[in-house]
């Protein structure tokens, strides 16, 4: 069911409803660890390998949109005059984007800590780019 319903919210563009498929992804890898701290088996390999191009997804939507709000906010500065008030509503806007990539980061940190080197290739093949880019 997640696996669908964060391909649809990633090409909608929906960055509210990926993040909160995020969240409860993250929350339900974790209670299922702290459940079954021996048994790894609540994720095939081939689930954790579909995670890889949604983490991807996720990371370039939150690349986007945070670049669209840059484009506005500069096109906005040239053409109005902007007072902080605006420039405070649209700094919320960009942490609201940015909340994406933090429940990105949790999923990527949650697959880590349950599934090691089965994740491992996934997190650094989808994930590492975009912090890199950050850093």
């Amino acid at each position: 069911m997640f696996f669908t319903e964060f391909e649809s919210s990633i090409t909608k563009k929906d960055e509210k409803t990926l993040k909160i498929l995020l969240k409860n992804f993250a929350e339900y890898l974790k209670t299922l660890h702290s459940s079954n701290d021996q048994a790894r088996s609540f994720l095939t390999d081939s689930q954790i390998k579909m995670m890889g191009p949604i983490i991807k997804a996720s990371l370039t939507l939150v690349k986007e949109l945070k670049e669209a709000h840059a484009i506005v906010q500069a096109q906005s500065k040239a053409n109005y005059d902007i007072d902080e008030e605006d420039m405070d509503v649209i700094q919320e806007e960009i942490a609201k984007i940015s909340k994406v990539a933090s429940q990105t980061m949790e999923v990527t940190g949650q697959l880590y800590e349950i599934f090691q080197a089965k994740a491992e290739d996934v997190i650094k093949e989808n994930a590492h780019w975009y912090w890199a880019e950050q850093l």
